[in-house]
């Protein structure tokens, strides 16, 4: 069990930067597809992956373990920082909805009379067809 609480940077440090690209991957996706599905996958993956940095800074390396460690504490200080900062101007944007993201519709859009989902991209039909 000790083994396990002295190497907690170890274990925490691999999250954070699979999610932190992944949420510039998802963010991608988002600007390429315009759909809000994605933009909402890279928000999360931000939001989380920025935690697992403040865990992985939390929990790092002993100074004795690491010649490098001076540099090597720099740089993960500055990346979560970086992300912290990054997260809270995305908290403070607008959602990207008005940009022109499109949204599918969903089993909360159908329909009341028909058992069809709306188009969420067209105004609904009347009765008589126009």
């Amino acid at each position: 069990m000790t083994y396990l609480l002295q190497n907690l940077h170890f274990i925490f440090i691999h999250f954070p930067i699979a999610l932190l690209l992944f949420s510039f991957v998802f963010d991608l996706l988002a600007r390429l597809t315009k759909k809000q599905e994605w933009h909402t996958a890279g928000f999360l993956s931000l939001l989380i992956g920025t935690l697992g940095a403040v865990a992985s800074v939390i929990t790092g390396p002993e100074e004795a373990r690491n010649p490098l460690f001076p540099t090597h504490e720099l740089f993960g200080k500055l990346t979560m920082i970086w992300f912290i900062l990054l997260s809270l101007v995305r908290l403070l944007l607008p959602p990207p909805e008005v940009a022109g993201y499109r949204r599918q519709a969903r089993l909360s859009d159908r329909s009341p009379d028909r058992d069809l989902p709306v188009d969420v991209h067209r105004s609904p039909r009347r009765a008589n067809g126009t």
